[in-house]
């Protein structure tokens, strides 16, 4: 990662008093050296799309047009983010609470941002279950820790998130940051954050970037947009294997029962074809799901309403291609699970459902999963 050296703002140069918004420089936890900007309004909160436009003109003024940006913002506001016109990182920084109540418009605005160039990051991770979730199903590129958290006691929740950063910057080479005072960056760099928010300026002082030098935050590589045939991509990367329906039933009921041991942070999504196959022993199973994990959708072709309390139902549409499809994802921290079977065509429509085959695909590829997972969260 290159850095910038620390910069003193708050002396001299253009006054930030009346521009609406606030800036804190991103710091290297061990050597205190800015490596972006930390954007937000005045009070701290998310700054509009049409303020970060205005700053733009100060941070070219004071020669820190180069430096990477991160951008508390709405996410209602992500779509509206102006293109960028360079290739400097720039993330959209929004809060993880409540992401997964709407998971559908989140995947939508998420895959806008990056269609603009931007790039997503989480805030108030590690609060609750759902928050580390939300790393595992949207992939940012940087996540700022909530406030408070503690290592000292090392409860469930602190080990699925020490799994969730490490995935993170080891696999998709994101980035953890935190805002906390220096007797506490040992727990931080526990945690995974190798970031740290510096004290806000009351200036943007004037300071030319050295020639030749770059600025690069560790960024997600790019990953598919949400699309509508799960079972199409995975045939695409892994050949298919054939079987015959209880083999595809003892092989989810496998990965089901591992879901449930799985930690608060794991969140299932199933696709059954039609609402026939959701069996009153499946509805038992789900049922205990909802119990231990985060999120729990289940989708049908005729599924009016969700089949029990604390179930996200899709009733699917007869034209999309998840009726022809079996799909589970099982997707935590520490692991990632994704059986995805098509019905072989041409069978004979009286032959025995024992006897029905599929092709089939079962995989630990953690992108493949994610992808799957956003594909059926769009469907909500």
């Amino acid at each position: 990662m290159s850095t910038h050296p620390s910069l003193d703002a708050r002396s001299s140069g253009l006054p930030l008093r009346g521009t609406g918004v606030g800036l804190r420089p991103v710091l290297d936890l061990d050597g205190d050296r800015t490596v972006a900007l930390h954007v937000e309004d005045g009070a701290g909160g998310p700054v509009t799309p049409d303020r970060l436009r205005r700053l733009t003109t100060v941070l070219a003024a004071a020669g820190l047009d180069a430096l990477p940006l991160v951008v508390r913002c709405a996410l209602g506001d992500v779509p509206r983010l102006p293109r960028p016109v360079d290739d400097r990182p720039r993330i959209a920084l929004v809060g993880a609470d409540g992401l997964l109540d709407h998971p559908s418009a989140t995947t939508r605005r998420v895959e806008a941002a990056r269609s603009r160039g931007w790039e997503l990051g989480l805030s108030g991770v590690a609060a609750d279950p759902a928050s580390v979730a939300a790393v595992s199903i949207f992939e940012p590129a940087l996540v700022l820790l909530a406030d408070g958290v503690d290592v000292d006691g090392v409860d469930a929740l602190a080990v699925e998130t020490v799994r969730a950063t490490s995935r993170l910057s080891q696999t998709n080479q994101g980035a953890v940051l935190v805002d906390c005072p220096p007797d506490r960056h040992t727990d931080a760099s526990a945690l995974g954050a190798s970031l740290v928010l510096g004290a806000p300026w009351e200036r943007v002082t004037e300071h030319t970037v050295p020639a030749g030098l770059t600025f690069e935050l560790f960024l997600a590589p790019p990953r598919p947009s949400p699309g509508t045939g799960i079972h199409e991509l995975a045939a695409q990367r892994y050949t298919p294997r054939r079987s015959r329906k209880p083999f595809l039933t003892a092989l989810s009921r496998h990965l089901e029962a591992e879901a449930e041991h799985s930690g608060p942070s794991t969140v299932v999504l199933a696709a059954f074809q039609r609402t026939r196959h959701i069996t009153g022993p499946t509805v038992e199973r789900y049922r205990r799901l909802t119990g231990t994990a985060a999120l729990v959708v289940m989708a049908a072709r005729g599924l009016e309403g969700a089949p029990l309390p604390g179930v996200r139902s899709v009733d699917l549409p007869a034209r999309d291609p998840l009726t022809r499809e079996w799909v589970l994802v099982v997707l935590g921290p520490s692991h990632a699970s994704l059986l995805s079977a098509r019905e072989r065509p041409d069978q004979d429509p009286a032959l025995p459902e024992a006897d029905r085959e599929f092709d089939f695909v079962l995989s630990s590829d953690r992108d493949l999963a994610g992808h799957a997972a956003r594909s059926l969260l769009t469907r909500l």
